[in-house]
């Protein structure tokens, strides 16, 4: 998706002023480096509130919002949690935490 805003904002630098281009490439590329590295994290407590996070930062803009949405239904379902936390693989709940 990120890469679709960098091919647009390229698109719309020979329509529009090259600062408006150029603001939108600086915002982008961080994002996409941002959205890439979740793939890559460890299966750890922390990296699940990271994939909370970037699902929520998608959720900005009504052009992700349809696919955020099943997204973060799937992300708050307690088998994706036993996924990244070892104290809830163990049977430990979270009243326990």
């Amino acid at each position: 998706m990120v890469l679709l805003y960098i091919a647009s904002a390229l698109l719309l630098s020979t329509l529009t002023e090259p600062s408006e281009s150029f603001l939108l490439i600086v915002i982008c590329v961080p994002l996409a480096i941002g959205f890439g590295v979740g793939v890559f994290l460890p299966r750890e407590p922390w990296a699940w509130i990271y994939g909370i996070v970037t699902i929520g930062i998608g959720m900005t803009s009504c052009a992700t919002l349809p696919f955020c949405i099943p997204l973060l239904i799937f992300w708050i379902k307690p088998e994706t949690k036993a996924y990244f936390d070892q104290r809830y693989r163990r049977g430990v709940r979270d009243s326990q935490y």
